[in-house]
C-alpha cells in the first residue's frame, strides 16, 4: 500500500498573508541596490513523526531531515532583491515499519533557486503563500522603539497528500534589546506565532484540530539595512481528518519540529 507523506517544505515553510502590501519604515528596511550581495550559512533541522489511520489498519511513519547549504540575497535594484538557494546538501532518515533509510543529496545534486521579488520591507512577492525566507527573517511594519511590539498575521502552509492547506495566525514582533554582531549595532528582534487554529482548507474538516508555535530572533545590523543572522524553532502538533479519502485513508495525527539557523558570511 503506497505510503501517505506529511510533506512539509524545508524550502518553504512560513510566508506572511498580504505579501503585496507595500510597506516600509526608516529603520527596519533592507537595503538594496544592483548587483548587491549578502549570503547567509543555512542550516535546518526537521523531525517528523505521524500517525496514520487506515481503513482496515494503521502506519507509524518518522522522518528525520537535516539540511546545509548558503542562502544568498541578490539586489535587482533599490526596490527589489532576489532569494537564490545552492550548495544545498541534505540527510534524510526514514522509519517506516521496523526499518531505517537513509538517503543524502550533496552538491552533484545540488538544488538551485533564484527567486525574485524580495522588497525592502522583508516581504516577498511571488511565491503563492509559501517562502523560506520569513520563517526564519522577519522585519516589523513599523518602526519600533526599544521595549515595543507589532503584530502581524502569517501563514503556515501544508502539504498534505499533494493537497493544500494551511494554518494562520498571529506573529508578534518585539525590538527588544541592541547587540553587536561582526562589531556593528544590531537590533535583536524577538517574534513569536502561538495558535490553537487548523485553517479548513482543502482536505482538511472543521473538526481537525492542532497547536502550532514559533519563536525566533532576528539581528538586523541598522547601518547596513540587512540581517546580520536569525534563528527560529517551529512546532505543529496537529490531527486531521481528510474529505477526500486517498488509499484509504480515514485520518492522520502529525507532529513536526523545525530548528533553523541563517548567519551571514564575511567573505
Amino acid at each position: 500500500m503506497k505510503c501517505i507523506f506529511v510533506y512539509l517544505s524545508l524550502i518553504f515553510l512560513l510566508s506572511s498573508c498580504g505579501a503585496n502590501e507595500v510597506s516600509y519604515n526608516d529603520v527596519f528596511v533592507l537595503k538594496f541596490e544592483e548587483g548587491s550581495s549578502v549570503k547567509y550559512e543555512f542550516h535546518s533541522e526537521q523531525d517528523q513523526e505521524m500517525y496514520i489511520s487506515l481503513s482496515d489498519t494503521s502506519e507509524n511513519q518518522r522522518m528525520i531531515i537535516i539540511v546545509d547549504g548558503v542562502q544568498e540575497l541578490k539586489g535587482l535594484s533599490e526596490d527589489e532583491a532576489s532569494i537564490c538557494l545552492y550548495n544545498m546538501s541534505s540527510k534524510m532518515t526514514t522509519y517506516h515499519g521496523g526499518e531505517e533509510h537513509t538517503q543524502t543529496m550533496d552538491e552533484d545534486h545540488d538544488l538551485e533557486n533564484d527567486m525574485p521579488g524580495l522588497k525592502p520591507n522583508g516581504k516577498v512577492d511571488g511565491i503563492s503563500g509559501m517562502n523560506a525566507f520569513e520563517m526564519i527573517f522577519a522585519l516589523p511594519a513599523n518602526d519600533l522603539q526599544l521595549g515595543e511590539s507589532v503584530e502581524d498575521e502569517v501563514l503556515f502552509p501544508l502539504n498534505l497528500g499533494g493537497k493544500s492547506s494551511g494554518i494562520t495566525g498571529l506573529r508578534s514582533i518585539t525590538y527588544e534589546r541592541d547587540t553587536l554582531i561582526d562589531k556593528e549595532d544590531c537590533a535583536v528582534l524577538v517574534w513569536k506565532v502561538e495558535t490553537k487554529g487548523l485553517e479548513n482548507k482543502a482536505i482538511l474538516t472543521p473538526d481537525s484540530h492542532g497547536t502550532f508555535e514559533a519563536l525566533g530572533i532576528c539581528y538586523f545590523d541598522k547601518k547596513r539595512g540587512e540581517y546580520a543572522g536569525a534563528k527560529s524553532e517551529l512546532k505543529l502538533d496537529g490531527s486531521i481528518e481528510l474529505i477526500e479519502k486517498t488509499d484509504f485513508v480515514e485520518g492522520m495525527w502529525f507532529m513536526m519540529k523545525t530548528k533553523s539557523t541563517c548567519w551571514r558570511k564575511n567573505d
